[in-house]
């Protein structure tokens, strides 16, 4: 399962790297999920969006669950006004606190896209 992880309102890019580090220093994430930093960069020449963003592969409720414990732990750490925008397929939830409701909203979201995945690996 694939999600794209977009720290809001982060021009400077110093959250994402913080949230990356963070990622990567959680043992649970480390040995369960592969983690690669994107950059929304179009062919040379063109415009892109600029837009960085950290791609999180995993498999399954556990790794699901780690990523979203990992994520909102973060997000505590961090001022008021810092989101993450967590995108799965055609699944999108924002985290912008640090309480259950985000996690379980999280959780919510990796699974309905967990869900359509299986059904559409199902089908082919």
């Amino acid at each position: 399962m694939l999600a794209n992880l977009v720290v809001e309102n982060d021009e400077s890019g110093l959250e994402l790297k913080s949230l990356s580090r963070w990622l990567n220093s959680d043992p649970d994430v480390q040995e369960r999920i592969t983690l690669t930093h994107k950059s929304d960069s179009n062919l040379p020449g063109e415009m892109g969006l600029g837009l960085d963003l950290i791609e999180a592969v995993f498999n399954g409720v556990v790794d699901l669950s780690s990523l979203a414990l990992a994520i909102v732990n973060w997000r505590e750490t961090r001022p008021s006004g810092v989101s993450v925008r967590i995108k799965s397929g055609n699944y999108s939830a924002v985290v912008d606190g640090a309480d259950d409701q985000d996690i379980q909203r999280l959780t919510r979201l990796l699974n309905m896209a967990q869900e359509d995945t299986g059904a559409d690996e199902q089908q082919d």
